[in-house]
């Protein structure tokens, strides 16, 4: 690596203006990952270095241990930003959940009244049935009887037919002078 001097500190401070850093943090001079206006960019172990050469930094600090410090705070600073991704998705699904629960709420409850009208329609639907059903039966009955009663009169008039022919003979043979003749009147 290189020395610390002037040079590198004019590069800190110019690359500090291209971009925007966190608010300082207690132990660090470096940018907050999370806090850069365009979180995709991220900063290189060799750019941190660069930006951990500055006013605070002792000069005479042993490069690795420089490295190893930087290197550290760069992993705590991506496991705070994956930290902070999973919350902010876990609240957007929490959200987006609540939403659903509300919308499926609602549609649940309508679906549960029109189950209710639906099961009213389906007993005066049952109660329609048996009342046609008890009709058709009586009906069926009211038929049967009728042609109970049509099967009598017709044994009746053949009967009374019967009578008839049998009373004409009778009388054609007990006054044959009373002008009867045998092929009738």
């Amino acid at each position: 690596m290189e020395d610390f001097n002037a040079r590198n500190v004019t590069e800190w401070k110019q690359m500090k203006t291209k971009i925007p850093l966190a608010p300082p943090h207690k132990s660090s001079s470096l940018p907050m990952l999370g806090q850069l206006s365009n979180p995709k960019i991220t900063v290189t172990l060799d750019e941190a270095i660069k930006y951990g050469l500055n006013r605070k930094s002792d000069p005479n600090m042993d490069k690795k241990k420089l490295r190893r410090t930087i290197s550290n705070r760069l992993s705590a600073q991506r496991s705070r930003m994956k930290k902070a991704q999973y919350i902010n998705d876990m609240e957007k699904m929490v959200n987006d959940l609540e939403d659903m629960i509300s919308a499926l709420t609602s549609q649940l409850k309508n679906y549960k009244e029109k189950w209710k009208l639906l099961l009213i329609q389906n007993d005066s639907l049952q109660k329609l049935i048996e009342i046609y059903s008890n009709e058709s039966k009586l009906r069926a009955m009211e038929l049967e009887q009728k042609q109970i009663q049509v099967n009598n009169l017709k044994e009746l008039e053949k009967i009374t037919v019967n009578k008839n022919i049998n009373n004409d003979q009778l009388a054609m043979q007990s006054y044959p002078n009373l002008g009867f003749r045998e092929n009738g009147l």
